[in-house]
C-alpha cells in the first residue's frame, strides 16, 4: 500500500506540471475540442471491456483458460467500439456544429483497442495484490504520456498533442504489464464459467455506465449549449479541465484504495464482522483526507488556476471553487462501488446508480438553464452546472446513498459517524482558518508565495486538530504497527 500511495503522489505532482505546461501552450480551446469528444471515448472504452476486468478480480478462483477466454473476449469487444467510436464523429461534428471532430474521432478510436490489450494483465497483476506495480506502471505511462505531449505541444501540434498524449500512455501502460506478468493468452476455448462472467461483468459495467452519464452529462449539455456560440469552446475548455482538476484528489485517494478494497473485501466477505469493520475503515479514511481537500481546494481555487494557467486560464477559478465541495461526496460514491462489487450486489449497484443518474440529470439541466438566463453568455451555463453539481451531490445524494451502501454491507452508519467526527471538525477550523488568512492577505502579494502560506496553514491547522485521526490513517495504511484497525500491509 506504500508503494501505490508514493506513486500516486508522483503521478499527481507529474500531472500538474505537465497540465500547467499544455495550459499555458495550447490555451483553453484545444481543451474545449477534446471536451467534446471525450465523454463519448471514455465510455466507448468502459462499454469495450464489459467490466470483465473486474469480474476477474472479484472470482475467488481463475483459471488460465478463464484469463484468456476474458482477454479474446475484451479484444473483440474493444475491436467492436473502436469501429463504432469512430464512425460516431460524423454525429458529433453535426451535433456540434465542428468538421475537426471526424478527423478526431478516427484517430482516438485505435486507443479503445490498445487500452483492451493491457486490461485482463493489469487485473492479473491486482488480483495478485500486485498494487504497488500497477501504481508504479501507471506513473511510468503518465510521464511517457505527458513528456510526448508537452514535446508535441512545444513543436506546435494543437490538439494532437492532448491525442499523441493518450496513444503514448495507454502503449506504454499495455506493454508495461505484458512485459511483467507471466500470462500469455492460448487461444481461446468454451468455459462453462462465461455466462457468470458476462452476467457479473455486464451488471457492474451497467453500473459504471449509469454513473459515468451522471458524472458526465454537464460536459454534454455544456457542449450542445456552447458549441456553437462565441466563445463557447474556451468556456468548455476551462469547465472539462476544472472538473478534471477537481477530480484529481479524488482519484489520487480513491484508486489505492479500491485496488485494495475489491481483493480484500472480496476475501472477507462470507466474514461479516470483519467485513462491515473494513468497510467502515476504508470510508473513515478517504474521509480524513479528503474532507481537507474539498474545502481547501474551494478556497484557493483562483489562486490553482492562476498559477496552473495563467490569465487565460483565471476564469476557471470561480467553477473550480464550486466543484472543489463536492469532493466530500465523491470519495465516498466512488469507493461504494468496491463494496456492492464485493458483496456480488451488483443489481443494487445498478438500481443507485440509476437513481442518481436521474437526480442528477435534472440538476443539470436547471442549473444550466439558471446559469444562461441569469448569468453572462457564454460563462452562465456553466457557473450554473457546477454549483448544480455540487449542491445535489452534497445535499440530495451523499448521505442517503452512504446508508443505503453500509446497510447492505452490515455496517451501522452510527459507527462511521463516530470515526468522522474528528477529521470534520478539523476540516470546518482548517476553512475558517484559511478564509480568515486568505481575507489578511493582501491582493499585490506574489501568487506563488500566497498560494503556498494557504496550504501550508490549512495543513498545519488541520494535521494539528486531526492529529488522531491522521495517525489513525497511517497505521490503517500499514505505515506502522497499532491497534487502530486492520492494518493493509
Amino acid at each position: 500500500m506504500r508503494s501505490v500511495v508514493a506513486a500516486q503522489l508522483a503521478s499527481q505532482l507529474v500531472s500538474f506540471v505537465v497540465l500547467a505546461v499544455l495550459f499555458r501552450q495550447l490555451g483553453p480551446d484545444p481543451f474545449g475540442l477534446l471536451g467534446m469528444v471525450m465523454p463519448l471515448l471514455l465510455l466507448a472504452r468502459m462499454l469495450g471491456g464489459l467490466s470483465l476486468q473486474v469480474a476477474s478480480v472479484q472470482r475467488p478462483d481463475l483459471s488460465a483458460a478463464e484469463s484468456s477466454w476474458l482477454f479474446w473476449t475484451q479484444i473483440a469487444l474493444g475491436g467492436l467500439v473502436a469501429v463504432g467510436f469512430a464512425l460516431s464523429g460524423h454525429l458529433l461534428a453535426w451535433a456540434f456544429s465542428s468538421t475537426e471532430l471526424v478527423v478526431l474521432c478516427y484517430a482516438l478510436s485505435a486507443t479503445l483497442l490498445i487500452h483492451a490489450m493491457g486490461a485482463q494483465h493489469l487485473a492479473l497483476l491486482e488480483r495478485e495484490m500486485a498494487v504497488g506495480q500497477v501504481a508504479k506502471y501507471r506513473f511510468v505511462a503518465l510521464f511517457a504520456g505527458g513528456s510526448a505531449a508537452v514535446l508535441a505541444a512545444w513543436r506546435q501540434y494543437d490538439v494532437w498533442a492532448l491525442v499523441v498524449q493518450q496513444y503514448v500512455e495507454l502503449s506504454t501502460l499495455a506493454a508495461l504489464a505484458w512485459w511483467n506478468h507471466p500470462f500469455r493468452p492460448s487461444w481461446p476455448k468454451k468455459i462453462a464459467s462465461s455466462r457468470a462472467l458476462v452476467l457479473f461483468g455486464s451488471g457492474y459495467s451497467l453500473s459504471g455506465l449509469l454513473f459515468f452519464l451522471a458524472w458526465n452529462l454537464d460536459k454534454i449539455v455544456l457542449a450542445v449549449m456552447l458549441g456553437a456560440v462565441p466563445g463557447g469552446q474556451r468556456v468548455l475548455g476551462i469547465y472539462t479541465q476544472t472538473f478534471n482538476l477537481m477530480m484529481r484528489p479524488v482519484y489520487l485517494v480513491t484508486m489505492p484504495v479500491t485496488s485494495v478494497m475489491l481483493p480484500a473485501l472480496s476475501r472477507a466477505s462470507r466474514r461479516s464482522g470483519e467485513f462491515s469493520d473494513l468497510v467502515v475503515s476504508f470510508y473513515r479514511l478517504v474521509a480524513i483526507v479528503l474532507f481537507p481537500c474539498g474545502v481547501g481546494l474551494a478556497l484557493v481555487a483562483e489562486d490553482v488556476m492562476g498559477l496552473l494557467g495563467g490569465s487565460q486560464w483565471i476564469a476557471g477559478g470561480t467553477v473550480l471553487s464550486l466543484l472543489a465541495p463536492a469532493i466530500l461526496a465523491l470519495g465516498w460514491i466512488n469507493i461504494a462501488g468496491s463494496v456492492l462489487a464485493a458483496a456480488a450486489r451488483t443489481r443494487h449497484l445498478c438500481w443507485c446508480a440509476f437513481v442518481v443518474l436521474v437526480i442528477m440529470v435534472q440538476g443539470y439541466f436547471a442549473g444550466g438553464l439558471l446559469g444562461k438566463r441569469f448569468g453572462t453568455s457564454p460563462d452562465g451555463p456553466a457557473i450554473g452546472m457546477a454549483a448544480a453539481f455540487s449542491l445535489v451531490l452534497l445535499l440530495v445524494l451523499w448521505i442517503p446513498y452512504t446508508r443505503f451502501v453500509l446497510g447492505s454491507s452490515g455496517a451501522p452508519f452510527r459507527q462511521l459517524w463516530n470515526g468522522i467526527r474528528g477529521s470534520l471538525l478539523a476540516t470546518l477550523v482548517m476553512g475558517f482558518v484559511v478564509w480568515a488568512i486568505r481575507g489578511i492577505l493582501p491582493e499585490t502579494m506574489i501568487l506563488h508565495l500566497r498560494l503556498v502560506l494557504l496550504v501550508l496553514s490549512g495543513v498545519v491547522v488541520y494535521g494539528f486538530i486531526a492529529r488522531r485521526e491522521v495517525r489513525w490513517a497511517y497505521e490503517f495504511f500499514g505505515y506502522s504497527r497499532g491497534s487502530a484497525g486492520p492494518l493493509i500491509q
